[in-house]
């Protein structure tokens, strides 16, 4: 049987959804109030209004169902594929030569640096997905993790 890993410190980890939903509606946030859709947005259509009020939307939406506390394998699952989504929409944006992917609206980071940065969300999230496991699990009774 697979166990926990035995570090203290990773006990938090099944807290994974506090993070990444204020991280989500930090995003969102930025976004909405700065009003910056990026640079040419002619350019690339990942930033074109349109997909930018949209990602707003869905950041909004997954934040919502994580801090709603249902259904966390489900929301865990969208975290991963939303996260490997901003990872290689990033990396599009960076190998086209964009100094910024508009990830934080008026915020200018550098697409590397949030390629790098989704690909440990992701990271973290596996990490995570263990105490997901156990807590659902233990809510269905069987409790041999």
């Amino acid at each position: 049987m697979p166990r926990l890993i035995p570090i203290p410190i990773l006990n938090s980890l099944r807290y994974w959804y506090f993070p990444i939903a204020a991280l989500l509606l930090f995003a969102a946030g930025t976004k909405i109030f700065g009003q910056s859709w990026g640079p040419d947005p002619q350019s690339n259509w990942i930033l074109l209004p349109v997909v930018q009020s949209i990602v707003i939307a869905w950041e909004i939406l997954l934040a919502s169902l994580l801090l709603s506390g249902h259904i966390r394998h489900i929301a865990w699952l969208l975290c991963v594929i939303t996260f490997l989504t901003f990872a290689l929409v990033s990396a599009d944006l960076a190998q086209e030569g964009f100094p910024t992917c508009n990830c934080f609206g008026p915020v200018a980071v550098n697409p590397w640096l949030i390629f790098g940065f989704d690909t440990l969300v992701v990271c973290f999230l596996f990490l995570a997905v263990q105490y997901l496991l156990k807590f659902e699990l233990r809510s269905c009774g069987m409790d041999f993790l």
